[in-house]
């Protein structure tokens, strides 16, 4: 996706065909890059987790997920009624296991 501006400085590089271990697959010119950030310039996400590796800036959080990609009423209603009967289950075999180890105590101390 190429962005429809002007270049203003070229401040680095990138070569995804180099090794990701290489050191010259990011390149960066530090200065110029702690001076365009501290005038208010905001680096695109991708360019962002690039400088948070480097530690040049705030690493990248990523957005949240927006509110149309969340289950719907029913989605979200067939998922709470799994966990109670997951909280049931769990419930039922500790409960069990704890009726199990009573009788065995019982019996220990007699």
């Amino acid at each position: 996706y190429q962005r429809r501006v002007r270049v203003i400085e070229r401040v680095g590089t990138y070569d995804p065909m180099l090794p990701k271990h290489s050191d010259t697959r990011v390149t960066f010119k530090e200065e110029r890059i702690k001076y365009w950030l501290s005038v208010g310039a905001q680096p695109t996400e991708r360019v962002a987790r690039f400088l948070g590796k480097a530690g040049l800036a705030e690493a990248f959080k990523p957005t949240e997920q927006p509110q149309k990609s969340a289950p719907k009423a029913k989605a979200q209603e067939r998922l709470r009624e799994k966990a109670e009967k997951v909280e049931a289950a769990a419930a039922a075999a500790a409960e069990a296991a704890a009726e199990a180890a009573a009788p065995a105590e019982e019996a220990a101390g007699e």
